[in-house]
């Protein structure tokens, strides 16, 4: 992991990490964090923190899914096994970002409401977006029949949610759509 350690105050680090693209220039201080150093400051690109934790979740996907079948019909089993490696891929991040593994919470909670106005708009676009699908399955479940055109919607709402992430925020999207997928093969 490429770290920089510089002895400056944190607006010049902010610039020379801007400067030299280390972070997301929508990004403000939150996404830098504080080494252990005193007054040295730890730089880490917040697309190299997206991409370890996309590594560290399909190979704990590709792992839980290999025991999983093995493991056949307990689902006590499966659970258990569900919540060792779910805990151990957490706590591989943070050794990974160097961080506490209570701090995690945190880095992902400034990871996803970054503080941008656009990343909120982009959010809420996304709640409608959800709303609007849950709306329309509580309608088609009253109708008792279901059809090609009704997954359309579906269709309709995953590819506005695409797009706009495509467009507005691609590292963001890429993050969600690595991480859904995993969610998606875990639940399969």
């Amino acid at each position: 992991m490429e770290l920089i350690f510089l002895n400056v105050c944190s607006e010049l680090l902010l610039l020379y990490c801007k400067h030299h693209h280390l972070i997301n220039i929508r990004f403000r201080d939150d996404s830098m964090r504080y080494s252990k150093f005193g007054r040295y400051f730890l730089c880490t690109p917040m697309w190299k923190s997206d991409r370890m934790l996309v590594e560290i979740a399909v190979a704990a996907t590709i792992l839980f899914a290999f025991l999983a079948t093995r493991m056949k019909q307990c689902s006590v089993r499966i659970n258990f096994l569900f919540i060792i490696i779910v805990s151990s891929s957490l706590y591989l991040h943070s050794l990974r970002l160097g961080v506490n593994l209570s701090n995690l919470p945190v880095l992902f909670y400034k990871r996803i409401f970054d503080g941008t106005d656009q990343r909120y708009y982009l959010l809420s676009f996304y709640v409608i977006c959800v709303l609007a699908t849950l709306i329309f399955c509580i309608i088609v479940n009253h109708l008792s029949h279901s059809s090609t055109v009704h997954r359309k919607f579906f269709h309709f709402t995953v590819s506005l949610i695409c797009i706009t992430g495509i467009q507005y925020d691609f590292e963001f999207i890429w993050l969600s759509a690595w991480l859904t997928l995993c969610i998606f093969v875990i639940i399969e």
